[in-house]
């Protein structure tokens, strides 16, 4: 069974991790990225103690498309040395991981397409919540 690979890299910036993130995406290298601002990295770097502000990106591809993934993310990154860390999960859910792989593939963009049963059994639509406090109460 393929499995998927959960990817962690840094960035410089959210505009390099935005725009590099959103290109491995719709080349279906990824099924998505979450992009996470305000960490802080201290490294050895050139023989010099050296402190960053960085964007973690954690990219969710599969197994099988991960050495391309990997060259892409190498060639579009602007580090010398950018971490790549790929990540295999001990468990992920049948429905994310389906709708990862088929993601990745380009067969689907809506995990109902996976699974029409689900229809009636989504209550809301997270990405039209303004902010948490729309959310409703058991899922936050």
């Amino acid at each position: 069974m393929e499995t998927i690979r959960l990817v962690l890299c840094t960035f410089p910036d959210a505009a390099a991790a935005r725009q590099i993130g959103t290109t491995l995406v719709e080349k279906q290298l990824a099924a998505c990225v979450n992009l996470i601002p305000g960490v802080e990295s201290i490294y050895r770097w050139q023989g010099k103690l050296e402190c960053a502000a960085e964007v973690l990106a954690i990219f969710k591809t599969s197994a099988a498309v991960f050495p391309e993934f990997e060259e892409a993310l190498s060639e579009l990154h602007p580090y010398d040395v950018p971490e790549i860390i790929a990540i295999e999960p001990a468990a992920v859910s049948r429905l994310y991981l389906e709708w990862v792989l088929a993601a990745r593939r380009g067969a689907v963009s809506d995990p109902l397409v996976i699974h029409p049963e689900l229809a009636g059994k989504i209550l809301y639509d997270p990405t039209e919540m303004a902010n948490e406090n729309d959310w409703p109460e058991d899922s936050r």
